[in-house]
């Protein structure tokens, strides 16, 4: 597994090694604010050295009527990156994929941090498998 030294960008626009967005706009009317003004979005798009997560409404962007958000939408989605949900890994459970959409789902699903799967792990001061969650 590959592990990246993170940290938090001093200011915006400031490159990292992984960079998670969240595009903050979901209407159904396409109104996308700051959002449209192409040189903060190429900004936005080109600071991850390694990695970039996008959380937030494709269609929205694509009801904006942003021929640049488009054109990004339509090559992540021919590369196969755009996807309905959010995939979590456990890291105790690695083939355990748990997939969230919304708040509630990450709330009932991966709360604790892991995955619904019971933990597995033994208890140092018993020795029984604990019961609880993986977390």
């Amino acid at each position: 597994m590959r592990h990246f030294l993170l940290r938090a960008a001093s200011y915006q626009g400031e490159e990292n090694t992984l960079i998670l967005v969240s595009l903050v706009r979901s209407n159904p009317t396409g109104s996308i604010g700051f959002l449209r003004t192409t040189n903060r979005a190429n900004v936005l798009l080109s600071r991850a050295k390694h990695g970039m997560f996008m959380v937030g409404n494709a269609n929205t962007l694509r009801a904006s009527n942003s021929p640049m958000w488009g054109t990004v939408l339509d090559l992540l989605q021919r590369a196969g990156q755009l996807a309905p949900a959010l995939p979590l890994v456990c890291q105790n459970h690695p083939h355990t994929v748990t997939y969230v959409v919304t708040k509630d789902d990450f709330l009932s699903r991966a709360r604790d941090g892991g995955c619904a799967e019971p933990c597995g792990a033994r208890l140092a001061y018993c020795g029984h498998v604990c019961p609880r969650r993986c977390v």
